[in-house]
Formats: C-alpha cells, structure tokens, sequence
C-alpha cells in the first residue's frame, strides 16, 4: 500500500487513494458527459480485431455449374469501424457427385441495384472435389469499406447438372443487409431475390474508433469491452475530457452500498446486473462513491461434436476480450473397455501457440500418454489407429475460436472448454 502512502491504521479516504492515479485529460472519440455521472470507458488502440457477419439459416440449396452463377451481397455498418480488412468467407456448400475444376469465390462491388458490377476485387478457390458438406472456407486479403455494399459471387464453371456444387440458402429475409441473387448467364444479368439469403459467414479485422481516444463502454458490443475507468469531465469528439483509472470515483447517485456493479448493455452505464458480456467496474462503497475493480474474466462450457458432423467447430466462448489461455479437454468414451471408460486430451491455446496431453489405449484396460505441441486435441485409440481425430486451435477472437478436425477414424467427442 505504500504506492498510496498508506501506513496501519490510517483512514482510507478517496483524497488519499486517488492519489497519483487520476489519469489526467485525454481526447474523447464521442460525445461522453460524465462531468454530472461518471461513466465508463474504453481506449480504442491500433490493434486490429476479428469480426464477423453471418446468415446461418436454410435448408434449401442451390446449383451451381457452367454459366449458372451465385450471388450474396453484403455490407459492414458497425458505428466506428475503419481499415476494413477481409480475412475469410464461409459458404454452406455440398457437393453433388463429383464435380471437375475450381470452385471459386469472387468479391464484387454493386450497381444501383446492388448487383454485381465492374471487374473482381478480390477471389479465392478450391477444387471443387474437395468441397464438404457444411462449412468451407475461403481465404482472403483484401481491404474494404466502411458500410459499403459489395457481392460474394459464387461459380463453379467446370461443373455440369450431373456433377455440381449447391450452396443452401433461406427462403426468407434473414439478412438485412443484402440479398440472394442468381445468373443463368455467366454473370452478364442477374435476378434478384431480395426475400432469400444464402448461409454465408464473413470474417473481417478492423480498428475501433481513433487510437488513443476514450469511447463509452458497452457491454454488448466487442469493439468496447476492455473498460479501463471512468470519464469524470465531459468531452466531444476530439476534445479533451479527464480519466480516472483506478481509485475511488465520486459523483454518482443512488448506489446501493457494498454491491459490486458492472457496464451494461446500454453504452456508458453501470448496474448492478450483468451485462451480455461480464465487465465487473468495482463495487459501491457509499450511495455516491465506488472503488474501482477490474477482475479476471472466464467462462466456460460443453459442446459436442456427433460422427459425420462438420470438420470445423466454432465456440463461442463470450469472453469478451481476447483469452490469455483457451483452455480444451477432448473426451471419446470406447465401449470396448468397462464402463466406457474415457479416452481423452487436456490442451490449451493461447492465440500463438498451442498444445496437448493425450491419453490412449495401450492395451486393454491400459493407457499410454503422450503429448503434442503443436494440437490443441488428439484423441488416439491404437487398437484402430494412431491419431484417430487430430484438433487444432485458430481465430482466437473476443468471442469465439475454431476449432478444425482432422479425422482418420470418425468418433463422437465431448469437448469441455474455458476461457480466461
């Protein structure tokens, strides 16, 4: 406590704690008023975080082959978002019979219409052989704009109405932001279905806000998760305002004493519940004054992935800020053994690197261990074969990670999970 020059027996009062620690005037990126109430804050920095739009719905697919091409558009309108950078496109594809040559992806802007126009953007492909049903990513590197509308165009030119790629989509309007359209064509017009969407993912990187500049947090929204202390002067954009990082914050009004308080879903404001997100501010130590508390965040869960089901799983742990450590113990139960006795890894990942214990049978009832340092998961049986399902880590984000399987021998898997 000597940071605070405290010594046995003092009185803490907040004169004395916020000593030192009253952050002093910075720029605010918004207009925040906390000169009447504090309110709580975020700094946006240069780094670049990991988003994502979707429409995951539909059970009705498409055909693809020759000159009948696809169509979903698109746009990202979150409020300030920049330096848009597209990382990877998920389509929900199946293959019929076995279609020849590449399945592509192309990146388009829109006419007046929102239809496809000018020359490709950016493209990406696979061959269409190797297409999955579920999933399949397409891998990217391209700058975009800030809500500005642009075209996923899909096709599959080698293939025929015998051997084909069919991407599912919703009969309904399930994604605002753009439409389903088709071309029977080869591109050249394009019918609209401005009522269907396609089941797309776009994955995106962008920078929040002005570096440096202090925003409201809200606990609903990933660009503002990270509070860092409360705006204790009012400010607009680009003009200064006064931060208090940690202390005692004074200026509030009908706290309930003792109750630890935390950001809500309505940006700048504190209540006693939690928000979508868990963002603990500290706990009220009078009706007008609060303690500043930042904690350790975690969650954790179950999911589970069935025989046959995709190759690539997606957890959402809602963490709501980057993990230090995203923490995986994989389980198979083999009825071979007494009791379903487990099969099972321990790994852990940390957005770099990644790393496993695993457990298999060497015998009957016996096990062996091994470990791996470049898998999150393995689960091995050797009375069948070695590294029956193989698991890597990836896309570490504030929300979510993926998880990517390799199968040899397709199994049932429990998966438990915690993010810290």
């Amino acid at each position: 406590m000597s940071r605070y020059e405290f010594a046995a027996g003092d009185e803490i009062t907040a004169a004395k704690l916020n000593k030192n620690i009253i952050g002093g005037s910075y720029n605010a990126g918004e207009t925040i008023n906390g000169a009447t109430l504090p309110v709580p804050v975020y700094q946006a920095d240069d780094t670049y975080k990991l988003d994502s739009i979707s429409q995951e719905s539909g059970n009705n697919h498409y055909a693809i082959y020759g000159t009948k091409y696809t169509c979903q558009t698109f746009k990202v309108d979150t409020p300030n978002y920049s330096n848009l950078k597209l990382d990877k496109i998920s389509l929900y594809l199946e293959k019929y019979n076995n279609p020849s040559g590449n399945f592509t992806v192309e990146i388009y802007a829109v006419d007046g219409d929102n239809k496809p126009t000018g020359s490709v953007l950016a493209s990406a492909n696979m061959a269409a052989n190797s297409i999955v049903y579920g999933y399949n990513d397409f891998e990217f590197d391209y700058e975009f704009d800030y809500d500005t509308t642009y075209a996923i165009v899909a096709k599959c030119t080698d293939g025929n109405s015998s051997s084909h790629v069919m991407w599912y989509y919703q009969n309904s309007n399930m994604y605002t932001n753009g439409q389903m359209e088709i071309s029977s064509d080869g591109g050249s017009t394009w019918s609209i279905y401005s009522s269907y969407d396609f089941r797309f993912k776009v994955y995106y990187n962008y920078k929040f806000g002005d570096v440096g500049e202090f925003y409201k947090s809200d606990a609903n929204d990933i660009s503002r998760l990270n509070f860092v202390g409360f705006a204790i002067s009012n400010g607009t954009d680009g003009n200064p305002i006064d931060i208090q990082f940690n202390g005692i914050v004074k200026g509030f009004s009908g706290l309930d004493e003792g109750e630890k308080y935390y950001v809500q879903d309505t940006a700048g404001t504190i209540g006693t519940s939690k928000g979508t997100y868990n963002i603990l501010v500290g706990v009220a130590i009078s009706t007008t004054e609060l303690l500043i508390l930042k904690d350790e965040r975690k969650t954790m869960g179950i999911v589970s992935r069935a025989t046959g089901e995709s190759t690539t799983v997606t957890i959402n742990h809602n963490l709501g800020k980057i993990p230090q450590l995203f923490k995986l113990t994989t389980i198979y139960h083999d009825s071979s053994i007494g009791n379903y006795a487990p099969i099972k890894s321990e790994g852990y990942y940390d957005g770099n690197s990644q790393g496993c214990l695993y457990y298999y049978k060497s015998g009957n009832p016996n096990y062996g261990q091994q470990y791996s340092t470049t898998k999150i998961g393995i689960i091995d049986d050797s009375s069948i074969s070695a590294n029956d399902i193989i698991i890597v880590a990836s896309n570490l984000t504030e929300t979510q990670v993926t998880l990517t399987f390799t199968v040899t021998y397709d199994r049932n898997t429990i998966m438990m999970w915690e993010a810290i």
